[in-house]
């Protein structure tokens, strides 16, 4: 925004504590903290977003790695999907155009993608590595397919979401109109008309890069701010980040 700076200044003033807007790399970094953090070996982390996904893995030198796409929810529903319900090409154009995005980062965070070589990983190092979802499109879905009357963040959280079972979400809530998907369990206000095109984008990145199950985390950007200020204990007063 153009008075960005300005309106953080102010935000930080009028409540009396100190609001700063962190780096991307920062954000990425305490997004993966969160999201990773009763997670076991090594985890991609996937957030679909409105606008962007961003998808992040932490490197062997410890550092975050992190890339956004241009693809989202809200993007993809905009550019492509304008039946309702949405015809198979147009569901067709948002998993092509999600697939062109995902094979363009497959080799460091597929399956068994490595940053040196797929072939010099071991059967065992590949097996580790398991995708992570985070966010509203992931936590959703993973919300129907447990077949909730409504929404369970414990229930949830790191309840695994199988390829098989987003393929047939895909197809059902595909088939729906707005008002029918508005209608279901666990679709939050302002969802329903974004859902499938979010859905197609996680179908896609399963598939793309190789991914037979999904872990659901309700762990995100916060927790990883509740990490880090446990960690710095000479901080005083508390940050908002935005």
């Amino acid at each position: 925004a153009v008075d960005g700076e300005e309106f953080i200044d102010d935000l930080g003033r009028d409540n009396g504590i100190e609001a700063v807007v962190l780096p991307g790399e920062t954000e990425a970094e305490l997004a993966f903290t969160g999201a990773s953090l009763d997670v076991e070996d090594d985890p991609v982390v996937l957030d679909i977003g409105g606008g962007s996904t961003e998808v992040m893995r932490r490197l062997d030198n410890g550092e975050v790695r992190a890339v956004s796409l241009e693809i989202g929810a809200s993007r993809a529903t905009e550019r492509w999907l304008r039946s309702d319900p949405p015809t198979p090409r147009e569901i067709a154009n948002v998993y092509q155009e999600a697939q062109w995005a995902f094979k363009r980062i497959g080799f460091t965070f597929s399956a068994g993608g490595s940053l040196v070589t797929a072939a010099a990983e071991t059967a065992d190092e590949a097996a580790k590595r398991r995708l992570v979802g985070v966010a509203g499109t992931v936590t959703t879905l993973a919300c129907l397919d447990a077949g909730l009357q409504e929404y369970d963040a414990e229930v949830l959280h790191l309840r695994t979401l199988t390829l098989e079972g987003v393929r047939g979400l895909v197809e059902h809530l595909g088939s729906l109109t707005v008002k029918e998907r508005a209608a279901l369990p666990c679709m939050q206000r302002g969802r329903a008309p974004v859902i499938v095109g979010g859905a197609v984008i996680l179908l896609a990145a399963m598939e793309t890069l190789g991914y037979e199950e999904l872990t659901v985390s309700e762990r995100d950007l916060l927790d990883g701010l509740v990490l880090r200020a446990a960690s710095e204990p000479s901080r005083t007063g508390p940050t908002v980040p935005t």
